[in-house]
């Protein structure tokens, strides 16, 4: 609704089929359930770890997070930013979430404190490069492939990665840093296989 964009994914957008109001209410309840969810687990087999997580979802999707980045990105909007205040908004309102992801799978499996922290950089680190090939793609894809309409973040005087950098700087960047993220699960025990293969695939995803 933000964006005002028709398709997600190739579907039209919940703004446009149910109105404005309604993909509000959608989106406040559905952010409202995960907590519901999380705590009524919480409950009925205790453990503070359970609940640690839960605190987790909560500093990663509010202020602190993605509702705090978003709202910087959209402040943004028609002004000139330097390149750390654009990290800055898209470590908030792209990768806290992913971080918390990655985190909170760590803390719900009983990882080490170490361990912890590793896939908590991780996942900022792909969060990164989720959000800088989102950049790229929204420069140079097609409806058809992405899904949703391209070239909105120019249309909505956005500042993007492209801002700073030409496309093939920015897959340079991305490449750099999943190889960092790779680098930190070699680090952890245990088996990372599939952290691994998420963040060898953001790189090249199209959609």
């Amino acid at each position: 609704a933000m964006d005002n964009d028709d398709y997600r994914r190739g579907k039209l957008t919940n703004h446009k089929v149910f109105g404005e109001a309604i993909a509000i209410l959608a989106g406040d309840g559905l952010l409202t359930e995960a907590f519901h969810i999380m705590l009524k687990d919480a409950l009925t087999h205790g453990g503070e770890e359970r609940l640690y997580a839960t605190y987790l979802l909560s500093e990663a999707a509010g202020v602190e997070g993605m509702i705090g980045g978003q709202v910087l990105d959209m402040e943004s909007e028609n002004k000139t930013i330097d390149l750390e205040t654009l990290d800055m908004i898209h470590l908030n309102k792209t990768g806290a979430m992913i971080a918390a992801a990655t985190k909170m799978g760590a803390v719900l499996g009983g990882a080490s404190p170490r361990d912890i922290s590793l896939l908590e950089a991780y996942g900022k680190y792909i969060g990164k490069v989720f959000q800088v090939v989102d950049d790229i793609l929204d420069a140079t894809s097609t409806m058809e492939e992405l899904g949703k309409p391209i070239g909105s973040d120019t249309e909505n005087h956005k500042n993007t990665y492209l801002s700073f950098y030409s496309v093939e700087a920015c897959y340079e960047i991305a490449e750099k840093l999943t190889l960092k993220a790779v680098d930190l699960l070699k680090q952890i025990e245990g088996d990372t296989t599939l952290l691994e293969e998420i963040a060898l695939q953001l790189i090249k995803r199209r959609n």
